[in-house]
């Protein structure tokens, strides 16, 4: 199972740029029944936050079976978070 979580925060611009990027993504990507998307508010979820060792937002984190493959921090491209979830799939 690939797990590809975006961690965000309400107060953050740049989060709200990336908010429509990684909803794309989830819509192609939508048929593989084995990504599952998610997304955390660091403010409601320090927990979490801290648990994945997050110190700025956004960033995603893509996990296959559990373990960190990869984290992107920063808006990027559609593309580089499309291949950071390809690669976690590839290394099943």
């Amino acid at each position: 199972m690939i797990n590809v979580i975006r961690f965000t925060a309400s107060w953050c611009s740049p989060c709200k740029s990336l908010a429509p990027i990684m909803e794309d993504i989830k819509s192609e990507m939508s048929s593989d029944p084995n990504i599952r998307f998610s997304v955390i508010d660091v403010d409601s979820d320090r927990m979490s936050a801290s648990q994945y060792g997050i110190r700025s937002v956004p960033t995603v984190v893509v996990e296959n079976n559990g373990v960190v493959v990869q984290q992107v921090v920063g808006v990027k491209s559609k593309m580089e978070y499309i291949t950071a979830i390809n690669n976690a799939s590839f290394n099943k």
